[in-house]
């Protein structure tokens, strides 16, 4: 292995990136049929079931607390200098702590068990399909900790293409046998459970095999991790900052569908989860396609060239905002057109439930950045922010989703990350970049104008430029002239105005070769 050096850095991004889209857009359309014959075949109480039980096991996987994160920030430095000792022992320490978090989620999920025929006690399902779907979800939760949880080399490393490759292709195979037996052979619930069960083992030994390939030289064992973790006094000083941080993350992406199940119904689950597959397609696929730069930004900070650092970090600035723009304005104007020609007029959200679910994903695009330079620093030493923040989310959540329903609940996440995206620019700011606060918020209000007028300018000429959804045809019609014609004001107005733009867009420019 290689000491990783910028231009290599840029190639592995790019890999990561050319990768993530070219199956995204393999998986795109099975993804959506495969959707629609699950609502069909299995119904919308199961369907939502389905969504219910995975975001339960989300209490129990907080049991993981955030170590992932730990690990891949204090792996950035022995990767840069080629430390192959000191990746050894922290992969080690790593499987030690997941293979005891393991354990710890087994005995947690018999406990919840006890509990699903009260959970569901008047949802309408078979308690014997509440409790296949729980075993089936907490297994294949399990294969993380015990299987292929060596793949956190892989990201920290700049290779997410590999575990990109490895999950679409095992998604692909599962869907495709899914929609089959569901399809032509009038299978059942737990039929389509068993499937799920074996594509999650067999990534888990796919990926695992991948990284011993990759890494012939890694000789991990617990018992190497257990004797060496006394020696990783700054990891585990990383793990317990992190902690609360995962526990903030979790409450903003894992208590959705309980809560609206809580204060509705199974159904309304599923139409909530309709919605969310849809914009989180778009967050999965930038995340997917710029998980490298989390290793490419903890690299340039390893160097210490503190010009390049505030460089990248205002060219990533503009571009995760003009990502967030292009996203919200085309999806506002597209998404319920698509769910309409999808699944039918019974599948829509409420408007105010809409436009709060585009703020939300607004505003966890554009944060990104921020995100990536405090992971980069490894600063987070700020507990009492995550705290607050799933605090405030649940309070008003569960306040508001009792009155308003569906509405309330998002509103909960909208509050929590509006003051979440106010301090984590001071923290940064102050901590690692030692400047004034104010530098952040001047060019943020840039990009809030900029933004302004290009939706201004989309929605005055919406009319001429879209037809009317009768079908699916005119639907990516209009897509296609909608973020086209986005893109390019978008583009334009943010080459004149916004700070960063013009750098990124000679960066991007090198890349392609133009």
């Amino acid at each position: 292995m290689e000491k990783i050096r910028p231009a290599s850095r840029v190639k592995n991004s790019v890999k990561n990136a050319r990768i993530a889209m070219l199956f995204m857009a393999v998986t795109l359309l099975p993804t959506f049929f495969s959707r629609k014959i699950f609502i069909e075949s299995l119904g919308t109480n199961l369907v939502g079931l389905t969504a219910t039980i995975q975001n339960i096991l989300g209490f129990l996987n907080i049991a993981e607390l955030g170590i992932v994160s730990a690990v891949a920030a204090t792996l950035y430095k022995p990767l840069y200098e080629n430390d192959r000792k000191s990746i050894d022992d922290i992969i080690s320490i790593f499987g030690y702590l997941y293979r005891i978090i393991g354990f710890c989620i087994i005995v947690g999920g018999c406990i919840v068990a006890c509990f699903l025929g009260i959970i569901f006690k008047d949802a309408g399902i078979s308690l014997r399909d509440v409790y296949f779907g729980y075993a089936v979800f907490l297994l294949t939760s399990l294969v993380g900790y015990f299987i292929s949880y060596r793949q956190t080399l892989l990201d920290a490393d700049q290779r997410q293409y590999v575990v990109v490759v490895w999950t679409n292709l095992a998604q692909i195979g599962k869907l495709v046998l899914q929609i089959c037996l569901l399809k032509f052979f009038h299978g059942t619930y737990i039929g389509w459970l068993f499937i799920e069960l074996f594509f999650g083992i067999i990534y888990g030994f796919w990926i695992n095999r991948r990284v011993n390939q990759l890494y012939p030289w890694l000789q991990t064992s617990y018992r190497k991790g257990k004797l060496q973790r006394k020696h990783y006094g700054n990891l585990f000083r990383t793990i317990k900052n992190v902690i609360p941080h995962k526990l903030g993350s979790f409450v903003l992406n894992q208590t959705g569908n309980v809560l609206v199940y809580a204060f509705a119904n199974l159904s309304m689950v599923t139409v909530f989860t309709n919605y969310t597959l849809i914009l989180n397609k778009a967050v999965l696929l930038i995340s997917i396609a710029f998980n490298g730069v989390g290793g490419s930004i903890g690299h340039l900070i390893a160097e210490g060239n503190r010009s390049k650092i505030m460089q990248v970090f205002w060219e990533l600035q503009f571009f995760f905002f003009y990502l967030a723009g292009v996203v919200v304005i085309c999806f506002f104007y597209l998404v319920e057109p698509f769910i309409f020609l999808w699944l039918g007029n019974g599948f829509l959200l409420e408007k105010s439930a809409f436009y709060l679910l585009l703020l939300n994903t607004f505003i966890g695009i554009i944060r990104v950045p921020i995100g990536l330079y405090i992971n980069g620093y490894v600063l987070f030493q700020d507990i009492w922010a995550p705290v607050g923040e799933a605090v405030i989310n649940l309070s008003v959540a569960i306040v508001c989703g009792y009155y308003f329903g569906i509405t309330g609940v998002l509103a909960g996440a909208s509050v929590s990350l509006i003051i979440i995206v106010i301090w984590k620019p001071y923290f940064l700011y102050r901590v690692a970049f030692r400047e004034r606060v104010w530098n952040y918020w001047s060019g943020f209000a840039g990009y809030l104008a900029i933004l302004s007028v290009t939706w201004l300018v989309v929605h005055l000429c919406k009319s001429f430029v879209l037809v009317a959804f009768s079908d699916w045809g005119k639907w990516l019609q209009n897509a296609t002239v909608l973020f086209m014609f986005t893109v390019i004001v978008y583009g334009g107005v943010g080459w004149i105005w916004g700070r960063g733009s013009r750098t990124f867009g000679l960066r991007l420019k090198n890349i392609v070769g133009l």
